[in-house]
């Protein structure tokens, strides 16, 4: 049961989350930021990211409704929120880089980048999903999930200037475009959803 909760939660992570699309994000953002830097970015991002995600499992639908907020608000705001960043994305040059320093671990990487919306979304839905008859074994194996599948976002965004040496700046452009095309067409169907949820 442990085990079947893991890998189901994981999977529904991924999809989310792609780690090549995040990874290419995570590049795009700190391009003209220093190795020492972008490392300390990665350990940062990666805490905050594991942080929200934990709340949110255990906590994040009791919250929601202490602060009177729906999925469908959440949905909204952080397709719009997406859905500018994406765009500025697609339409920048591909010497332009987006930030100038490094303040960034938290907003927009951590949120609502990595833990947005979707991801939020799906992991509040896990909770209560079909292996809620064993709730809190339930929580405890999408809590390893979130967390194995961050620890692997993070390694890849502390290697991530070695990697890009690696493969090559046409491929990582290449990457890049397509990652903000993808977060862009995510962005719209959060807000088709939000919107979705008033209109019925």
């Amino acid at each position: 049961m442990l085990l079947d909760s893991y890998i189901y939660s994981f999977i529904k992570l991924v999809v989310i989350l792609n780690p090549i699309t995040m990874y290419a994000i995570f590049i795009t953002y700190t391009r003209s930021i220093n190795k020492k830097e972008v490392q300390d970015i990665a350990v940062k991002t990666t805490l905050s990211v594991v942080l929200t995600f934990l709340i949110t499992t255990w906590f994040g639908i009791e919250i929601f409704n202490i602060l009177g907020i729906n999925l469908a608000s959440l949905q909204i705001a952080g397709g719009l929120s997406l859905l500018i960043s994406s765009l500025r994305g697609l339409n920048q040059d591909a010497d332009t880089n987006l930030v100038t320093d490094s303040n960034i671990a938290i907003v927009p990487l951590s949120i609502p980048i990595i833990a947005g919306p979707a991801s939020l979304s799906v992991l509040m839905s896990l909770s209560n999903d079909k292996f809620s008859s064993h709730n809190f074994l339930n929580k405890i194996s999408i809590s390893a999930a979130s967390i194995t599948l961050t620890l692997f976002l993070g390694t890849l965004f502390y290697f991530s200037k070695s990697i890009e040496s690696l493969i090559g700046e046409i491929t990582i452009n290449i990457i890049s475009r397509l990652s903000h095309l993808i977060l862009a067409c995510i962005s719209v169907g959060l807000i088709y959803s939000g919107f979705s949820y008033y209109i019925h």
